[in-house]
This record gives structure tokens, sequence and C-alpha cells, in this order.
């Protein structure tokens, strides 16, 4: 007979859970409280320290780090069993055939499947449902026993954060270089109730976090925390304005949840965000600016008493950052570029007046076909101060990439691809922001399109690579100090950097490793 939680505990580990009504079904979202699984006998925790496949469980010291802290998630097959989530790893513990317990892909067997005995105040058994025998810790050897009432068979399982879902964030010292993530905010489930739909065929994708509603307040602290440990000090979302809002003065934004969930967040206060500007006008999903006078009269004000006065926003020597996506859309709707440069110049001189030092602004770019968008000269000629790029070299193709292009590239190619655009945008008429992208894989958008996907030991040459770049630079100048990372969340698209089942925080340790003085 199963027993499980009793409700007093149910609603202290489970209190998190998101629930959604998705396209593909109902779905029950993953707790999002962090825990430490405990032996009684030698106060041992449950442990993961690679995060290769099939590796095998251990233990370890009670210690804030992600190998030994674990999310409790309720089965989607039957919820009065639960499976072991490594956060590290990001992948389930198991059992296998010969009673060795690993952490793999989250499948739908029983192996993965276990019940929570309650055997006293706040201490378990824990049974796999497959075997009906008892997580057993001897010797510090784990393995799977029948049930004989020893203390090596009883666990406590407890928030590692007592007071709260999420450990405080700890912000890394990242010295002289700033690093920022590129941020792809579309996981609103409030308004887009199938978001998750066509990225929930790629199992590899699937966030450490489950299929999370964005703008929740643990799921913006997890955000804020991931990063933060990691040395990101600052996230770029995308800012979209309403098709219906375009020419009027009540200006509102759509897929606006990461950036007000902000403000809910408990640990907001450890993180900075810039918007980029989407200045495209997207029938049906979202606008921009119906002319300079709309730019003028509705959009800028709006920037400076929505974004710039946030004290959350990202302002250096009192200067707000913000990035405009792309050149030719807004030359185009200002009408032309001398009217463009002087609405750049008014603006500007509005933030001025509205308390701050100046505006620092980013020209984003896309391609490298286009030799007035490679050379940066569009940008300059508007008043733009850094140059940066978004997934780039995607749509590198024409400047680097052969004619008949493959499914797949190499990392080798890839690394060689991105640091082509380095030294090309290097030459251009304002100075480039270096960004570093881990691949570009729309598959569940498209459903054929494929480029690449640099595995985290080539993101790690890449950022390596880069941190040299760099530091050969005017340190008086922000391109010598910022570096973008390409994307934190753009499942979609197939570059994000969040951790998922594939490579748990691999690509996030990577980014600890080389800008942190010691290893993870």
């Amino acid at each position: 007979m199963k027993n499980n939680f009793n409700l007093v505990i149910f609603a202290y580990l489970f209190s998190c859970l998101i629930y959604c009504q998705q396209a593909f079904g109902q779905t029950k979202f993953d707790n999002l409280s962090a825990m430490y699984i405990q032996n009684v006998s030698n106060q041992s925790v449950l442990s993961v320290k690679s995060i290769d496949y099939n590796t095998i469980v251990s233990i370890g010291t009670e210690s804030e780090t992600y190998e030994n802290e674990w999310f409790i998630v309720q089965d989607a097959g039957d919820s009065s069993y639960y499976r072991l989530k490594n956060l590290y790893s990001s992948k389930i513990m198991s059992n296998t055939s010969n009673g060795t317990l690993v952490v793999t892909g989250e499948g739908s067997d029983d192996n993965q499947r276990w019940n929570l005995v309650n055997e006293g105040t706040n201490v378990w058994g824990i049974e796999n449902v497959k075997t009906g025998s008892y997580l057993t810790l001897d010797n510090n050897t784990l393995s799977l026993k029948t049930k004989d009432n020893s203390a090596s068979q009883k666990w406590n399982i407890k928030m590692v954060n007592p007071d709260y879902a999420v450990p405080e964030p700890k912000p890394l010292n990242t010295g002289r270089y700033m690093i920022g993530a590129e941020m792809c905010n579309l996981w609103d489930v409030a308004t887009r109730p199938d978001c998750w739909k066509q990225i929930a065929p790629y199992p590899d994708r699937k966030p450490v976090t489950g299929w999370f509603k964005e703008g929740s307040p643990e799921v913006m602290d997890w955000d804020i925390k991931m990063a933060v440990d990691n040395g990101i000090s600052f996230f770029m979302p995308c800012w979209f304005r309403t098709e219906s809002s375009i020419g009027k003065a009540e200006v509102k934004g759509t897929f606006d949840q990461w950036i007000d969930g902000l403000e809910k967040a408990k640990y907001k206060d450890h993180i900075k965000f810039m918007i980029m500007w989407i200045t495209w006008n997207i029938p049906g999903t979202c606008g921009a600016m119906k002319d300079k006078e709309d730019f003028l009269n509705n959009i800028a004000p709006y920037f400076i008493e929505h974004f710039f006065k946030n004290p959350n926003y990202l302002k250096i020597d009192n200067k707000p950052v913000i990035s405009f996506f792309y050149a030719p859309t807004f030359i185009n709707e200002c009408g032309g570029p001398d009217s463009a440069r002087d609405a750049i110049t008014k603006f500007k001189l509005m933030v001025k007046t509205a308390g701050f030092k100046d505006l620092i602004l980013i020209g984003q770019w896309c391609t490298m076909d286009d030799p007035q968008i490679h050379d940066n000269s569009d940008w300059k000629r508007i008043g733009a101060d850094y140059s940066s790029g978004y997934h780039w070299p995607s749509y590198a193709n024409g400047a680097f990439m052969v004619k008949n292009e493959p499914d797949y590239y190499t990392d080798k190619q890839m690394i060689a691809a991105e640091e082509y655009c380095w030294n090309g945008q290097a030459k251009g008429a304002i100075p480039n922001i270096v960004t570093c992208t881990m691949g570009f894989d729309d598959s569940p958008w498209s459903g054929k399109r494929k480029y690449f996907r640099l595995s985290p030991n080539s993101f790690t040459t890449l950022l390596k690579d880069s941190k040299s770049f760099i530091e050969k630079r005017n340190q008086d100048n922000l391109a010598s100090h910022i570096i973008l990372l390409d994307n934190w969340d753009e499942f979609g698209e197939g570059h994000y950097i969040y951790p998922t089942e594939q490579y748990g925080f691999e690509y996030l340790k990577t980014v600890k490793r080389t800008f942190f003085k010691s290893d993870f």
C-alpha cells in the first residue's frame, strides 16, 4: 500500500507547484523548491558530480551547490508518486536493472518513480516503485534493499532555504568583465497557453525548472540566482510594443511578463536589466512605431519613465543603456537617416533632462550580408554608441559560410565564424560589443532548419577566446568590458544557456570558470 505525505508536509514541500492548461493537455509543473535529501544515519546528502548520461548518484556533504540540490517532482502519470530531479544535471534519479542508482533523461517507466513513505516527523523512506526496495546508504554506498527500518534507510527531506523555495543568490566577482545575457521572453503561459507546445517534443530542451510560468516569483528568482551565481550581472529581455498601441500616447508592451515579474522577485536587487527594443512592425504579433513623432512623443517618454527610472535598470555612470533592433527599420519609420539621427539626438536630450548624464545606445544587427550593417555606418550616422549582434553568426552565410550549407556545422567551423564576426565588427564605424552564441537550431519553430549547437567544451573555448579578444581593447570603452551571451532562454530557435535536461548547468559552469578567478 502506498504511504504518501500528510497534508501539512505536502503543503510545505509542494506549495510552489505551478499549473497551466496547455494546448497539449493539463500539465502539472515542477516543484521549484531546492531540497536536500539527507540520510539520517550519517547526515550525507544525495549528490551528482557529473552530468554524463547514466551517471551514478553519489553522496556529499550538505553545502549549497547545485550538485547536492534536488527538486521533488510529482509524477505526471501518477500523482501518488514522485521523481527526484537533480538540479545540476537536470536529470531524474533512476534505478537500473542491476540496482545501480543513476540520473538519466526523463522517461515514463517505474524505475524513475519513487514512493515517499512517512517514517516519522519529516523522515521518509524512499521506495522505488519498480522494485519495492528502499533507498539505503551503507558505508557511504547507495543501493536499493528490502525495508529493514534501519536509520540507513531513512531520509530527511528539507528545503535548502527554510524560508523560501529559492536559495539566496551569491553574486560572482568577474573583475573588469561585465557579463550580460540576451533573453527571449516568450514563455507567458497566461496569454500564450500553448507556448511550450512546440518545445515539448524536444526533451533535451526541457528546462531544469520544468515547463515554467515566466514572470512568477519563484521562476524569476531562479533566473536571478542561476545567472548571478555564475557571473551574469544583467539580462537583456526583448521589448515588443503591442500592435494596437502604435501611434497612441498610451504605450503598451506585449510579452512583458518577465519585466513585470522582476518587480515581484525577492532577489530583484541582485540583477540589472536593459531592454532590446524590437523595432519591427510584425502584423498580428507586435508593433514598433508609426513615425518619428510617435517615437519622440510616446515611445521615448515611456522608456524614460517606465524603464530608465526603474532602480533595477542598467545604468553605467548614470547613463541608461538601451539596444535597438535594428537600424534599417528604425531609419525607415523615422523617414530617413537624417530624420533618424535627429530623433536620437532629441531622445538623448530628453534623457539628460530627466536627470541622467546621457544615454548609451547599442545598435543590434543580425546579418553580415549587408555591407552597411557590417561596417555599422548606418548606426554611426544616426548616433548609436556601440553595435552588437543577436544570435550571430547564424545569418553570416553570405559573408562566411559555404553556399550549399549543410544541416549542421561543426563546432570548429562555428567558432571560426563567430571570431570572423568579431574581427569584422572591430573594423566598423563604432565600437562593437562582443556576443558569444552557443547555437542556432530552430527545429521547434520551423520543423526543419538547423545550423549548429556548440558543446559546453566548445562554448568554453569560445568564451576564453572572447576574453582574450577584448583584453586587447582600450579599457576606457565599454566594448572592452562587456560580453553578451546569446541567449538565456531561446528554446525555440535553439540558442540558450539556461540549464536544461541535455547539459544541465554546463553552459553556466563555463561562464563561471572563464570569468571567475577560481573553479566552479
